[in-house]
C-alpha cells in the first residue's frame, strides 16, 4: 500500500513473484483503536433534567448548600457508575468473522431497577434486572417451540459479618458476592468504603457509614486508649482525611442535604428583640404590676409590632392561635368596659394555655397579615362546625335508640368480666417457665400463645382460678412484655423461681409421666404446669424434676375416665382449662369431654368397656359353635 503524489491510495498485488501497482482501494473505512462514543441513557439524562429544572429556581435552598457539597453532588449526578451486568467494549471497532470486514461497535447498557431494599444493604451495584429466559428449554422444538417469557433476576443475597477497623465495631449486613469480593480485592471494608465513589456503592447504609468513617478520621478520636493502635489507623488513612466541614456533607443525597441545611440555618436564626419585649409586657400585665390606661396599652403594643403568634410560637415553643369573636377583621375589640383586657383563649383545641383579664386590645390589620386573618376566620369556623356537627351527631343517635326500642331490639350486654380478687374460688394454678434455654424462639411464642388462651378462658370464668405465672424472668419477659396489652392482665407474674413463691409442701406438679392419678383438687395446694414446649423430645423432664425438687407430682386421671386414640400429653392452656372446669362441674369426665379436642379420639372408657365385653361374647360363641 502507498500514497501517491495526488493523494490516491492504491495497493499493490503480487503476480509471478513481482508485485504490481494501480488497484485503487475502494469504499476504506478509517479504524481506529479509540473508546466508542459516549452513552446517555434514559435514566442518566432524567437524572440530569430534574436536577437542572432545579437549579434553575433562584429561590431554591439548593444555591445555599456548601460549594463542596454542590461540587461532588454534581460529579455524582454527572459521572456514570461503573458497569456491572454487562461488559463495555474495548475498541470502536471490531472485526466481523462472518462478513470479513470491520465493523463499529455499540455501546447498549443494561439498566436494572434499584430497589429500597438495596439502601438498607451492600449490593455493590447491582440491581434488579428485567429480561427474558426461554420457556421450556429441554423441550424439543419439533415439539414445542420455544418462547421468551419476561423474567427478572435477582442477585445472591446473604448476611455476612463484617469489620470495621475504625469504628472498631462489627455489623451484620446484606450484601452480594460481588461486594464480598470487592471487600476482600480492597483488604477491609474501610477501605472499599473510602476508596469507592458514592454513585458505584449505590446504598444509603453504604455512604453513611462512609461519611461515619470520614467523621472519626477528621476528629482523631478512634482508640482514645490505645495509642499504638491509634497511630496505626492514621498512618493507613492519611491520605483520605478530609476536613470536618466536608466529612458531615458525604454520603447525603439532595433533600438529606437540603434538611440539613435548613436546621443550620433555623438554629442560627436571631429572635428579633420586639418579640422579647413584647412577652415582658404580656408578662408585666398578667403579673398586675401595671395597671396602665388603654391608649398606653396600645401605644406601647403598636410600637412594638406585635405578632403574637408568631411571638409566642418562638418564644414559647408552642403554637398558639387568636380567636376572632365576630367575622370583621378585628382579632378583639375593646369592650364597653374600660379594663383593657388582652384575650388568650386556653382551650386544648386553639392550642393556647393561659387567659389574661383585665386588657381588651384592638387587633387591625397592622397586626396581623391577611392570610392570617383567613386562618383565623377558618378556625373560629371550623369550631361552629364542629359545635353543629356534635349536636347532629347526638340526634341521630338519639333517633336510632328510639328507633330501635320501637323495633323490639336489644343491644346486647357485655358480659360481667370477674377478677381474681373477686373471684370465690381461692384454688391457686401456675405455669413454671424455667424452660426458656431448652426451646427455641418459636417455641417460646407458642407457649406465649398459649398462655394468653389460658388468660382468655380464666378471664370469661364467673369465678376464675388464682392464676400465677412463675419463673417468667429473661427475654421471654422483655420479648412478652414488648406488647402493651400484655400489661393489664389479671395474673401475678413472678420473676423468682417456683420454690421461692410457694413453699414446697404446697406444690403439686402436673405431668403426664407421673403414676399417680389426681383425684380431686385441694384448694391449700398449688398445681404447677410446666410451661415446656418439647414436641416429645424431652420425655419425663417435668417428672425429673419435681422428683429432683422435692415436689409431690400427679397426673390428670384421663385414662380412668376417657380413652384417647392418641397420645394423652395436652397442651397448657388445655390442662389448665380442665382444671378450671372441674372447679365448676366438680366432675373430670364432663371436664374432659368440653375441652380435649374430638380430633385426640375421645372415647368412654364406659362404652369401650361394654365394646370389649359383647366382642369377647361373640368370640365365645363362635368357639362353642366350632
Amino acid at each position: 500500500m502507498k500514497i501517491t503524489t495526488n493523494g490516491v491510495i492504491t495497493v499493490g498485488v503480487w503476480r509471478k513473484g513481482r508485485m504490481t501497482s494501480g488497484c485503487l482501494v475502494k469504499n476504506l473505512k478509517a479504524v481506529t483503536n479509540l473508546a466508542p462514543h459516549p452513552i446517555i441513557t434514559w435514566d442518566r439524562a432524567e437524572r440530569i433534567q430534574r436536577n437542572k429544572e432545579i437549579w434553575d429556581n433562584k429561590n431554591s435552598i439548593v444555591h445555599r448548600l456548601p460549594d463542596h457539597y454542590k461540587k461532588r453532588y454534581w460529579e455524582f449526578v454527572l459521572s456514570e457508575a461503573e458497569p456491572v451486568h454487562y461488559r463495555k467494549p474495548t475498541s470502536r471497532y471490531e472485526w466481523d468473522a462472518k462478513r470479513r470486514t470491520m465493523v463499529e461497535t455499540e455501546d447498549y447498557p443494561i439498566i436494572g431497577f434499584h430497589p429500597p431494599e438495596a439502601d438498607n444493604g451492600l449490593w455493590g451495584g447491582e440491581t434488579v434486572i428485567k429480561g427474558y429466559i426461554q420457556s421450556r428449554p429441554y423441550t424439543k422444538k419439533k415439539i414445542l417451540p420455544r418462547h421468551w417469557v419476561p423474567h427478572f433476576f435477582f442477585p445472591h443475597l446473604k448476611n455476612v459479618v463484617t469489620y470495621s477497623e475504625v469504628l472498631n465495631k462489627h455489623m451484620k449486613i446484606t450484601m452480594t458476592e460481588r461486594t464480598c469480593r470487592l471487600v476482600d480485592q480492597h483488604f477491609g471494608l474501610d477501605l472499599y468504603l473510602l476508596e469507592t465513589p458514592e454513585i458505584d456503592i449505590a446504598s444509603k447504609l453504604g455512604n453513611k457509614l462512609k461519611r461515619e468513617i470520614l467523621l472519626l478520621l477528621a476528629k482523631g478520636t478512634y482508640y482514645s486508649n490505645d495509642p499504638e493502635r491509634h497511630n496505626y489507623i492514621k498512618r493507613k488513612y492519611a491520605k483520605f482525611v478530609i476536613p470536618l466541614e466536608e466529612a458531615e456533607w458525604i454520603g447525603l443525597d439532595l433533600n438529606e442535604a437540603c434538611r440539613k441545611q435548613q436546621e443550620i440555618e433555623e438554629s442560627i436564626k436571631p429572635i428579633p428583640e420586639k418579640y422579647k419585649f413584647e412577652l415582658d409586657l404580656v408578662k408585666r400585665l398578667a403579673s398586675g404590676e401595671e395597671n396602665p390606661d388603654h391608649d398606653k396599652i396600645i401605644k406601647e403594643l403598636e410600637s412594638e409590632s406585635v405578632v403574637g403568634q408568631k411571638a409566642r410560637k418562638l418564644m414559647q415553643g408552642t403554637t398558639q392561635r387568636y380567636v376572632l369573636e365576630d367575622k370583621s377583621e378585628t382579632v378583639t375589640g375593646i369592650g364597653a368596659d374600660e379594663n383593657a383586657v388582652i384575650q388568650k383563649i386556653g382551650s386544648g383545641d386553639m392550642g393556647v394555655n393561659q387567659a389574661l383579664d383585665g386588657a381588651d386590645v384592638t387587633h387591625t390589620k397592622k397586626c396581623l397579615s391577611k392570610k392570617q386573618m383567613r386562618k383565623l376566620r377558618k378556625e373560629q369556623q371550623k369550631l361552629f362546625r364542629r359545635k353543629d356537627r356534635r349536636a347532629r351527631e347526638r340526634m341521630r343517635r338519639k333517633l336510632k335508640r328510639a328507633a330501635q326500642r320501637e323495633t323490639g331490639f336489644v343491644k346486647p350486654k357485655r358480659a360481667n368480666i370477674s377478677r381474681m380478687e373477686d373471684s370465690k374460688c381461692k384454688q391457686r394454678v401456675a405455669i413454671d417457665m424455667q424452660f426458656e434455654s431448652l426451646m427455641r424462639p418459636k417455641d417460646v411464642r407458642h407457649l406465649f400463645v398459649q398462655l394468653a388462651h389460658a388468660y382468655a378462658v380464666n378471664r370469661r370464668a364467673e369465678n376464675p382460678l388464682q392464676f400465677s405465672v412463675v419463673g417468667f424472668s429473661g427475654p421471654q419477659n422483655k420479648l412478652f412484655f414488648d406488647n402493651p396489652n400484655n400489661h393489664h392482665w389479671d395474673v401475678i407474674f413472678e420473676e423468682q423461681p417456683l420454690d421461692a413463691v410457694f413453699e414446697k409442701n404446697e406444690i403439686v406438679y402436673l405431668t403426664a409421666d407421673s403414676e399417680n392419678s389426681l383425684q380431686t383438687l385441694d384448694s391449700s395446694k398449688v398445681y404447677v404446669i410446666g410451661g415446656l414446649l418439647d414436641h416429645n423430645s424431652l420425655k419425663g423432664h417435668c417428672l425429673k424434676l419435681a422428683i429432683e425438687k422435692g415436689y409431690a407430682h400427679a397426673r390428670l386421671p384421663i385414662a380412668e375416665y376417657i380413652v384417647l386414640q392418641t397420645r394423652k400429653v395436652l397442651t397448657v392452656n388445655q390442662v389448665f382449662e380442665i382444671l378450671l372446669r372441674y372447679t365448676e362441674n366438680q366432675s373430670w369426665k364432663k371436664s374432659f369431654l368440653d375441652v380435649i379436642p374430638r380430633r385426640k379420639g375421645i372415647v368412654d372408657s364406659s362404652e369401650c368397656s361394654k365394646n370389649i365385653e359383647n366382642n369377647d361374647n361373640i368370640e365365645e360363641q363362635k368357639n362353642i359353635r366350632n
